[in-house]
């Protein structure tokens, strides 16, 4: 997220999920240099938890998601985490969420929607 300061600037703790293990994830993470961690949802429940899950069926090719040269076709069934995002308060009450498809996903809007929630508009 490149808004990570700004986040934190309102107390936000940022988090990334999703179902890949936890190798996979801190791969990435470094790869990217993330400035938040990443947790492993590897079972995918919290990613149903949130209706953020994709189902896969086997057979898919995922060579469009992979760099060149690197796709695969899924042996089996899997579930992957849409790129989806969640504002959830220090009580655990989510109150807000933006998934792919239903409007635009921008960090400033969830930044605007956390400045409310702190009373910083």
């Amino acid at each position: 997220m490149v808004d990570h300061e700004r986040f934190k600037e309102l107390d936000v703790q940022t988090l990334g999920i999703s179902v890949d293990d936890t190798f996979s994830q801190a791969a990435f993470a470094e790869s990217l240099k993330l400035p938040f961690p990443l947790l492993s949802d590897a079972d995918a429940r919290v990613t149903r938890l949130y209706a953020a899950d994709i189902f896969v069926p086997a057979g898919t090719d995922l060579t469009p998601l992979m760099l060149p040269g690197s796709g695969i076709r899924l042996a089996e069934d899997r579930i992957l985490a849409s790129q989806a995002f969640f504002l959830v308060d220090k009580q655990g009450i989510l109150r807000g969420r933006w998934l792919p498809g239903r409007e635009h996903v921008s960090s400033e809007n969830i930044l605007n929607m956390a400045r409310r929630l702190a009373g910083r508009p």
